[in-house]
């Protein structure tokens, strides 16, 4: 009688710890499930065996069974993790996070301020490129243009040797090194900027590979298009070299120099002016403010000026809807985005 009661009361005790069990629900994801208990599972998750097939099981697998992040996953439960799942697709954070990002960044506030700065950072930008360009640190004259002329009776042409004497003056201290073009013009302008492809008569090159601080000339030669490209060839060849000096404008551009071992180029000082500032302010002032263009240079500006962690409302939206999907399971999440980009996403929220 005594044992049966024993039994009885042990039977009781087994019933009530499988029962606390609660089934395949509340086993961990690193138990394999029968068939039987799958359909179990199914019954109340019905994307219950696509999800097992395409996020737990190949993501459980990888993981050898002495791996930390194995022993950690053994917390997770199936049921823990499904209700995860659910919560990806049919959250309703999104006007909560709307009217969060409206008071994190007061976009019309914003918009003021960088209205009101944008004009003196274009100023800005092109004064300092004005200011350090490679012509404030050398100017160069033409002094003499010399050439030789003969006949080729092979080929029954005239041949042209020229070049052009060039006085290069140091304007801001020693210059290590110098490399450019110039550009010989045959006109009679006095605006570089309207010079024309008709008016080219010739080109070349400047070199010079030694330290220099005081006015120095060097001669270069100089490229003349042959007569059947243009007439400048003939003009060359038929016109003396003082006149040709005479008529003759150069034009240097924009050379490469080493100061101090430094490259002065002025393509390095262009790109060093932001690009968003021009193409912003053309956007505002043509209205153009819906395009995904205005709002890249928007949201460039705005992190450069006013606030580096800005950014638009729906990556924002996106960025927070992971965040609080951590925060309500890791677990869960780990798994199901992988825990490689689990990594990568704590480290660039900067929670990690």
């Amino acid at each position: 009688m005594r044992n049966r009661l024993r039994y009885t009361i042990y039977g009781f005790i087994l019933a009530f710890v499988l029962s606390a069990c609660g089934g395949p629900l509340d086993k961990s994801v690193t138990e394999s499930l029968t068939p039987e208990e799958s359909e179990e599972v199914g019954q109340k998750f019905p994307d219950f065996v696509g999800v097992y097939e395409r996020f737990i099981f190949p993501e459980v697998r990888k993981w050898d069974d002495h791996s930390l992040y194995k022993q950690k996953l053994k917390k997770l439960t199936y049921g823990d993790f499904m209700e995860f799942y659910n919560l990806v697709y049919h959250h309703d954070w999104k006007e909560q996070l709307s009217r969060e990002w409206e008071e994190r960044f007061d976009l019309e506030r914003i918009t003021r301020q960088l209205d009101g700065m944008v004009d003196s950072l274009i100023t800005y930008w092109d004064n300092y490129i004005a200011e350090n360009a490679p012509s404030t640190y050398v100017s160069v004259e033409l002094l003499e243009i010399k050439k030789t002329v003969w006949d080729d009776p092979e080929w029954n042409i005239r041949k042209l040797d020229a070049t052009a004497q060039l006085k290069v003056v140091p304007l801001r201290g020693t210059i290590d090194k110098m490399s450019g073009e110039f550009t010989l013009y045959r006109t009679d302008k006095t605006d570089a900027d309207t010079y024309t492809l008709a008016e080219h008569l010739g080109s070349g090159k400047i070199e010079i590979e030694t330290p220099f601080d005081v006015p120095i000339v060097v001669e270069c030669k100089l490229s003349v298009s042959s007569s059947w490209f243009a007439p400048w060839y003939d003009y060359v060849c038929d016109t003396p070299a003082d006149v040709l000096t005479r008529k003759c404008k150069l034009h240097t551009g924009h050379p490469e120099l080493m100061v101090k071992g430094k490259k002065v180029n002025i393509l390095d000082l262009w790109d060093a002016k932001p690009f968003y500032l021009e193409r912003y302010k053309d956007a505002r002032s043509k209205g153009d403010t819906f395009s995904s263009d205005y709002q890249l240079y928007r949201e460039q500006f705005i992190k450069e000026h006013i606030d580096k962690e800005y950014m638009d409302r729906l990556p924002y939206i996106e960025k927070r809807e992971l965040q609080m999907l951590y925060e309500h399971n890791p677990l869960a999440f780990s798994l199901f985005y992988s825990d490689a980009t689990t990594q990568e996403l704590l480290m660039e929220w900067g929670w990690k």
